[in-house]
């Protein structure tokens, strides 16, 4: 790839792996979610809940649902240097469908593998698209996507990627404008603007989009004049659930809020509740961006059970991009 002139090099390669560091973080942060605050102390990010306590039965560390698909489309994209539906479809699809999986299946997860598996009992033996996700406006694809944007950012084919990316498991016209604009406040972090003017142009992009561009981008005014206002209040003004038009923009408003401060973004994010893992991936994604890897503890890097596949897989991509 080549790299504009006067840029430095260093600073760039760090924000990448920010990015996708950062959704990880994000993501893995809220296991022990519904355990914070529960003693005078509270419980902090990584530590250990009681069993009932963490989310999805699982343990500090861990992966979310989300972040198990996010591993899947970080693998696919450094094994093959860019991203394939055909590659990514069949790992999505073999993951989440096995006999012994015993993890969340949201609803894009649950359309998807009804879709493909209608499909391929109608025509056996025929290819698949991989390109007929659910009817679904959730931040599932939204959660996965920084090694895409990470390794397309540079390329005016970025947005045509993306949404290749998003109607692998998401065939939804929300959903792909929700996440071109996710792409293209990532890629203006990684050009190495400001927050606040990567949301405003990433905003000014997809205005023109349909209703789903008019809504992000009303949404986005709105959280701007919210900003001296608490992440647990906005939060739950703006509902804490997973529909991306309230999802989404809640992540903007604590990203924009705390963006001096990734440790705090993402624990308060986390004590929001609800759809908090979608979320916090959002909020590590952009802030993660905004500082470089530098701004995300090591310690909490090093807590992450796929710290090793995670960074080996890093570092691949950005090699790619340098």
């Amino acid at each position: 790839m080549d790299i504009p002139k006067g840029t430095n090099v260093s600073a760039m390669t760090d924000r990448c792996r920010g990015a996708i560091w950062g959704q990880f973080i994000g993501d893995a942060a809220c296991i022990a979610m519904p355990a914070l605050g529960t003693s005078p102390k509270g419980i902090g990010l990584f530590e250990q809940p009681t069993q009932t306590q963490s989310q999805e039965g699982k343990q500090p560390g861990e992966l979310t649902h989300y972040g198990e698909a996010a591993l899947l489309m970080l693998q696919s994209v450094a094994e093959l240097g860019y991203f394939s539906a055909p590659d990514f479809g069949p790992r999505f699809i073999a993951h989440f469908s096995a006999e012994d999986y015993r993890g969340h299946l949201d609803q894009a997860t649950k359309g998807t593998i009804d879709n493909y598996r209608a499909y391929v009992d109608k025509r056996p033996g025929a290819s698949y698209h991989f390109q007929g996700g659910a009817d679904d406006d959730q931040p599932s694809t939204l959660t996965r996507l920084a090694p895409v944007v990470v390794n397309r950012y540079q390329q005016e084919s970025l947005l045509k990627v993306v949404e290749a990316a998003i109607r692998v498991c998401q065939d939804n016209q929300r959903a792909v404008v929700y996440a071109k604009c996710h792409a293209l406040i990532i890629k203006e972090l990684l050009l190495g603007n400001g927050l606040a003017d990567a949301v405003k142009k990433a905003a000014k992009a997809v205005t023109g989009d349909g209703e789903p561009g008019k809504e992000i981008a009303s949404a986005i005014e709105a959280v701007n004049g919210m900003l001296q206002n608490e992440v647990h209040a906005v939060t739950t003004q703006l509902g804490n659930g997973a529909a991306l038009k309230s999802c989404f923009p809640a992540a903007l408003h604590c990203a924009l809020k705390l963006q001096d401060d990734f440790q705090q973004a993402i624990l308060q994010t986390a004590k929001t509740g609800g759809e908090c893992a979608a979320r916090a991936a959002l909020v590590g994604t952009w802030l993660g961006a905004l500082h470089g890897v530098q701004g995300i503890p090591a310690e909490w890097r090093n807590r992450l059970k796929a710290q090793e596949e995670i960074e080996g897989c890093i570092e691949k991509i950005v090699a790619k991009v340098r």
